[in-house]
């Protein structure tokens, strides 16, 4: 078998000019969603707390466990339990870390980030280990205090990764702060600053690896810090994706940030699409009280006159199609050329609106115009009428124009403002497709040579 080369320890100033230039680098600008729900970001809290030990199999983290344990469902405490030996103490240190890493975010002007809240944070987050894993057995786990000898691990690819030199650990987390403090001082919008001073933070006291045991469960709390300020939740990495995690880091340890900058960037929009459910579930009514609210409007509706979806959607897709085609007949009677118009299609559910993604989803009525010349031209259009999952408006298409109607302005006829909204949605889909129509004449007609134009006077 052939040896691994050993993969030696790159100081932290070297990578200096790499992290700087990622702070002008957006390509991806996210928007923030400001909110001040602390018992949401007590939850991400706990969930982040949860699966940062798992990270590290400290205890397994079963699919559903996270969220039960997280959001303190019925059963969360057995669903802890169960996770393995010591995952209570582990899970409570781990939360009384994030806990204290959020109070100091929010307190942002009057606590700057340092060496001694990172040893802070390890005492913290270890406070019930007392010893950690050896070659020569366990020995004992100095909380708050750097590792006394070098160290190194051999990672997926079998290669021994070495850490930083016990004797320049000071040296070195005083470089990463430095970065980060520049990098403070830059030019970006809080949210996008965010991502990058966690990610430094994050790569950086892994990379350093400055303590005998804990440093990838500090390194993902620390870097909490700038995202709880600039996006108000905390970094949350998956067991479960724990290659690809590593992957980043792996990028970022050959001087290419970028990778790991988007993946934090992917880690924050997660858990903020999570905090977003939180919130909406708190503020949505209950299933009981939408069955009952439903009952009282159908019990209203005895008596009433109702008509079956097909019927709505064939009146207004009957309208929009000889709308459409009145119109390409006139266009086609003035230029010798034929229009053919098929009836719609009709849908209800889910549909990709895109031009280009269209297979296997709907298959589009088309309208097509042929000269009676050799030219080989024509012009196609979509025209469709349906209704979109989760809506009751009728949604319909002539080309790639898209108009939505209210539902009850198709029914039981069509209101005045229906018909003018759908001739106006005719004239500027057919106006479109007669357009696309005289273009693609155009190109015949260059392509042998037979398009005639006129020189403009100099």
């Amino acid at each position: 078998m052939t040896e691994r080369p050993d993969l030696p320890y790159r100081e932290i100033t070297s990578y200096r000019d790499g992290w700087l230039a990622e702070i002008s680098y957006f390509p991806d600008t996210m928007e923030n969603e400001p909110t001040d729900d602390q018992d949401a970001l007590q939850t991400l809290l706990r969930a982040a707390a949860f699966e940062t030990g798992a990270v590290e199999d400290l205890y397994q983290s079963e699919r559903g466990a996270t969220r039960m344990i997280a959001e303190e469902d019925e059963g969360w405490e057995d669903a802890l339990a169960h996770a393995g030996a010591g995952a209570g103490d582990h899970f409570k240190d781990q939360l009384n870390a994030y806990e204290f890493a959020r109070d100091y975010a929010h307190g942002a002007g009057e606590h700057p980030i340092n060496e001694a809240l990172i040893r802070e944070v390890h005492t913290i987050a270890t406070a019930s280990q007392t010893t950690y894993d050896t070659d020569a057995g366990p020995k004992p786990l100095h909380h708050g205090e750097y590792k006394r000898s070098a160290n190194y691990v051999v990672d997926r690819f079998g290669r021994r990764k070495w850490y930083c030199p016990h004797e320049r650990l000071p040296a070195e987390l005083r470089a990463t702060i430095d970065i980060y403090r520049e990098l403070e001082t830059r030019n970006a919008a809080p949210t996008d600053k965010a991502r990058v001073l966690s990610a430094l933070l994050h790569w950086a006291i892994a990379h350093i690896h400055p303590f005998e045991d804990g440093n990838g469960r500090v390194a993902r709390i620390v870097a909490s810090i700038p995202t709880i300020r600039g996006n108000d939740v905390p970094v949350l990495v998956f067991k479960d994706q724990k290659n690809a995690y590593l992957q980043a880091l792996d990028e970022a340890d050959a001087g290419e940030p970028r990778a790991f900058i988007g993946y934090t960037l992917g880690r924050i929009r997660s858990v903020i699409a999570w905090r977003r459910h939180l919130i909406e579930a708190r503020e949505e009514v209950s299933f009981d009280s939408l069955s009952a609210q439903l009952a009282e409007i159908l019990a209203a509706q005895e008596g009433q006159n109702t008509e079956p979806l097909q019927i709505v959607l064939t009146r207004v897709g009957e309208y929009l199609r000889r709308a459409v085609k009145e119109r390409l007949q006139a266009f086609a009677n003035r230029n010798a050329a034929t229009v053919q118009v098929a009836y719609p299609v009709y849908w209800e559910g889910e549909m990709d609106l895109t031009p280009t993604a269209t297979d296997n989803l709907v298959e589009y009525a088309t309208a097509h115009l042929s000269t009676e010349t050799p030219l080989p031209a024509h012009a196609n259009s979509r025209v469709s009428v349906g209704i979109l999952t989760g809506t009751r408006d009728v949604t319909t298409i002539v080309g790639n124009d898209i108009l939505t109607l209210p539902f009850e302005a198709c029914s039981p006829t069509l209101t005045n403002e229906a018909i003018i909204q759908l001739d106006l949605h005719a004239q500027a889909g057919t106006l479109r497709l007669a357009k696309a129509f005289v273009d693609e004449v155009k190109r015949t007609a260059r392509a042998k040579g037979s398009l005639p134009f006129e020189h403009k006077p100099l």
